[in-house]
């Protein structure tokens, strides 16, 4: 009977699968610090990656605010597992220009994950 532990190699063929399947791709930005020319620190959002990505979008609710109705959608992305992520990396996703979010949890983790749950809140 076979072994049923799955193999380095196994995962990598499951993520590539998985990487084969996201619709859309993610740009990763990460906070780093350049010296100014003042003598100081400047923070800045560089760009550290590209990933393939799933938005998926979770439950929502809606609210009266200053007599305004606001929606505020919960909203996970997918990696596929490896991808190298940071809270507080800000994400932008090539089919909806002009929106940002910050990564605010990472799922899974470990050698052996397929694919990646990240939780973001969308910067206004």
């Amino acid at each position: 009977m076979p072994d049923p532990v799955l193999t380095p190699t196994d995962v990598e063929e499951l993520r590539q699968e998985v990487r084969d399947i996201l619709p859309d791709v993610a740009t990763i930005h990460r906070l780093t610090s350049d010296d100014s020319e003042w003598g100081g620190e400047t923070d800045t959002y560089s760009v550290v990656l590209t990933a393939p990505v799933l938005v998926m979008q979770q439950s929502g609710t809606e609210t009266s605010k200053a007599g305004a109705i606001v929606t505020d959608v919960g909203v996970t992305f997918l990696f596929p597992g490896g991808t190298i992520l940071r809270q507080s990396d800000q994400i932008t996703v090539d089919s909806m220009p002009g929106r940002k979010w910050e990564v605010t949890s990472i799922g899974g983790g470990g050698s052996w994950e397929i694919a990646l749950s990240v939780g973001v809140k969308e910067l206004v």
